[in-house]
């Protein structure tokens, strides 16, 4: 069984993510890009942070099949 932590926000990106139905949240976190498996796959363990450039939300975080780093922008508009 693995053991996930809780989600890291910022305020300002905890607010940006609480805006966005849940549904597309679940569909966000699981099309992720992973350059080791070369597909989309789920993300784990993810922090969020907005980028200075926009007010774009960036999800960090760890691969569900390999636990290399990932990320995934989600834009503002």
């Amino acid at each position: 069984m693995a053991i996930l932590k809780f989600p890291e926000f910022t305020p300002e990106a905890r607010d940006f993510w609480a805006k966005i139905p849940t549904q597309y949240q679940k569909l966000i976190l699981s099309n992720v890009y992973c350059t080791q498996c070369c597909g989309m796959v789920s993300i784990l363990d993810y922090s969020g942070a907005l980028l200075d450039d926009g007010g774009d939300l960036l999800l960090k975080g760890k691969c569900a099949k390999c636990g290399h780093a990932v990320a995934r922008i989600v834009e503002h508009d």
